[in-house]
């Protein structure tokens, strides 16, 4: 029998209280709504009302006497987290919180919990991977062919690597790394936060990836582990860490560790863009706008180039050549390449009147275009179009490879594969925008190699349809032997890296179950989350709009909203250089009144156009009314839900907020 202090009776609390009496526990139940408390009296050895985030409350309890503590809240997070604090400052043994959302965790694991758990995302999980056969890979089972191996049910996006010789193959499933050897009939698995046994919840969590950097013609492997650490020296963190895995040893061992304030989904955007180590045990990385070279053997780093926005970003198939569009200082418009094995770069500037856009690469080839300042096309809505003249394929000397153009067309919607490069070939239309006429290909010509790997979809009636990664080496068993790499864990200092993530720079969209898409256009964001049902968050993991999550009411004090929004301006530049400081103005205009009353909702005023010359401050709402302030007469007044609706309507929903900054 334990004692167990638990606090929060919402639904999942009730149900822990419920399942604890079952077992013979003896519970002390705390929740500031007496109502609970009374309804779940019989079923606890003791109950409390009170505030948990008091400092006071908490001593009276006598925490330390407890052989667990339970924060069991899961709608106000900034409860949970005080909570959790509060406990382990007074002598708590063994906190176990509540986390709602994925990025709750590392804060409550850095305030004082000894563990996270994730009711609906758990299950959701074990929902998931008991209906999907063979998620995980487990080289024990018969999954071997005469021409590769089954991977089972996953998407068709597999992460793999084949050394020259072609005698090992390295491939990433459900954050595990294995290696196969069919050769030597061997097949290891080289990285994973799995127990074989004695597992817990720290099995189930897939919020980290790896990226394969090196496989060598003696099959030592060279990786990238990011996102979330579910075991370890690290665990708890947001991070990346570089790993070297020795054949011969049978051992992962970690040779750096770059702690990140990003969650995972945004720091695979990032990493899927570029994450390489050279022979020099050099790291180069995109992160937060910036080109980073980390020396892992000094633990030192410098940024290489600032200000470079992803769309601008390319790199090769291996990522040992990337090459983007320089946005400040003297040579700015240029397109700069690197060669990361050697570190040299190369400027490749316009001609006067001339602009540069990067592709791509093909092979190790880069792709760029050129154009001129009018083919820029700039439709109603501030959208740009961009129709190109020529496309260059050039190597790293600047030796030209291949060149196309079509006189009278522009070149546009290109899409760089494996084996082919697709396009349109597109007219203006006035000068707003590009109108296809025709699509054309310029194909790879360099010689596929002999070792080439390739994925299959194969169908079954029992199975379902499964991928395979199908090769050309012929195994030599049906079983061969499976091993386990010991992974080491480094001694070295952390990295840490002086980046300040930009605010403005994406919004991402979450429904359905995960990232759907990121938007530039924060508007387009949030009419695609409506869509969902879904969020919109910026890059630090702000709330920026929730779908079903709008209080019935709200009054917003207008002596705390800074004097430029409350003079009603609706000119972006002006409030940007204003807010600076203060945060970042997002704006809403094509939303409609209902979906922009969450950023009331979220304590943001939000700026109004009701006619050419004149603005409203909506700083409230009711069932009735909305309440908006006039610039002019400097006074609030309630207008109706209806007349609001029509009024900002026939003014072209024009709606303006900001989001304060935030200093993790």
């Amino acid at each position: 029998m334990k004692t167990i202090l638990l606090i929060g009776l919402g639904r999942f609390g009730r149900h822990i209280v419920m399942k604890l009496n079952e077992l013979k526990h003896q519970v002390m139940a705390v929740d500031q709504n007496e109502e609970r408390v009374n309804a779940i009296l019989p079923f606890v050895t003791n109950a409390q009302i009170g505030d948990s985030t008091s400092e006071q409350f908490i001593a009276s309890l006598g925490v330390s006497n407890f052989d667990l503590c339970v924060v069991a809240i899961g709608d106000d997070f900034q409860s949970s987290l005080e909570t959790t604090a509060l406990l382990k400052e007074y002598g708590a043994p063994f906190v176990l919180s509540r986390a709602a959302r994925d990025v709750h965790a590392k804060f409550l694991l850095r305030n004082g919990a000894d563990e996270v758990i994730y009711p609906d995302r758990d299950i959701a999980e074990k929902v998931a991977v008991r209906f999907s056969a063979n998620q995980v890979f487990d080289g024990t089972l018969p999954v071997y062919e005469d021409d590769g191996i089954i991977l089972g049910v996953r998407d068709k996006n597999v992460e793999y690597m084949m050394n020259d010789a072609a005698t090992v193959i390295a491939f990433v499933q459900e954050g595990d790394l294995w290696s196969y050897s069919p050769g030597n009939e061997k097949v290891n698995q080289v990285f994973s936060f799995r127990k074989l046994k004695d597992g817990d919840f720290r099995d189930s969590r897939t919020q980290h990836d790896i990226k394969i950097v090196r496989v060598t013609d003696e099959g030592d492997i060279d990786f990238v582990l990011y996102g979330y650490m579910n075991r370890g020296s690290h665990e708890g963190y947001e991070g990346i860490a570089v790993y070297h895995y020795n054949r011969d040893k049978n051992v992962a061992e970690e040779r750096a560790f770059i702690p990140v304030s990003e969650s995972f989904e945004f720091l695979k955007k990032d990493l899927e863009k570029l994450s390489y180590v050279n022979e020099k045990n050099e790291l180069f990385l995109i992160l937060a706008k910036n080109l980073y070279r980390i020396n892992i053997e000094e633990n030192s780093s410098e940024i290489l180039e600032k200000g470079i926005k992803n769309a601008n970003f390319v790199s090769s198939d291996n990522n040992d050549h990337a090459a983007w569009l320089v946005s400040e200082g003297d040579e700015k418009g240029n397109i700069k390449e690197i060669d990361f094995d050697t570190c040299k770069t190369r400027l490749i500037a316009p001609q006067k009147g001339q602009r540069l856009r990067t592709v791509g690469f093909m092979n190790e080839d880069l792709i760029y275009g050129m154009l001129n300042k009018e083919d820029i096309l700039t439709d109603e809505e501030e959208h740009k179009s961009v129709g190109i003249r020529i496309l260059r394929i050039e190597d790293f000397e600047g030796n030209v490879k291949k060149e196309y153009r079509k006189d009278g067309l522009y070149i546009t919607d290109i899409s760089v594969g494996n084996t082919l490069i697709e396009f349109e070939l597109s007219a203006k239309s006035g000068e707003t925008s590009y109108v296809a006429q025709k699509k054309d290909t310029i194909m790879n010509n360099k010689k596929a190699a002999a070792n080439t790997v390739k994925i299959e979809l194969i169908s079954a009636s029992r199975t379902g349809v499964r991928v395979k990664l199908v090769f050309n080496t012929t195994k030599q068993t049906d079983s061969p032997l499976t091993m386990y790499a010991k992974v080491s864990s480094s001694d070295r200092k952390d990295i840490v890296l002086d980046t300040q993530i930009p605010q403005e720079t994406a919004y991402y969209v979450y429904g359905q179950g995960g990232l759907n898409g990121i938007y530039t256009d924060p508007a387009k964001a949030v009419l695609r989350a409506d869509t969902l049902g879904g969020v919109v968050l910026n890059r630090t993991q702000q709330y920026v709009w929730e779908r079903g999550n709008k209080k019935t009411k709200m009054q917003i004090d207008t002596e705390g909203i800074p004097e430029i929004v409350l003079q009603g301006t609706y000119d972006i530049k002006t409030l940007k250089k204003s807010l600076k400081k203060t945060g970042t103005v997002i704006d809403l205009s094509g939303c409609s009144l209902d979906s922009v009353l969450y950023e009331i909702s979220a304590q943001r005023p939000v700026i109004a156009k009701t006619g050419a010359d004149t603005s409203v401050v909506i700083v409230g709402y009711d069932e009735y009314n909305t309440w908006l302030y006039d610039p002019v007469k400097k006074e609030t007044y309630p207008y109706g839900m209806n007349d609001s609706t029509d009024l900002f309507q026939k003014a072209g929903n024009v709606f303006i907020t900001y989001i304060e900054t935030v200093n993790y």
